[in-house]
């Protein structure tokens, strides 16, 4: 089973409305997600290469996204942009 964290950027790809909330206000999407405090923090940082560090070093990452367990990730992941 994936990880929450794993989990919450699934149900962005799955809801775009809260992906586009998430922009918008954070506070407010964060705030609901069975993240724990320092993954809300995470988030919010905008940090790519360390969510990116953090989503696959989740066990379960390849077989939660079907993807072929012998086969590496991509180098690349989607960016969130959030407002300054």
């Amino acid at each position: 089973m994936a990880s929450n964290f794993t989990n919450f950027f699934v149900s962005l790809v799955d809801d775009p409305q809260k992906l586009d909330t998430l922009k918008r206000d954070p506070d407010a999407v964060l705030e609901v997600a069975s993240l724990t405090p320092a993954e809300k923090s995470l988030i919010k940082s905008g940090d790519m290469q360390m969510i990116r560090s953090a989503i696959v070093s989740a066990p379960d990452l390849k077989v939660t996204f079907g993807a072929d367990p012998n086969r590496s990730l991509p180098t690349k992941s989607s960016v969130c942009v959030f407002p300054t």
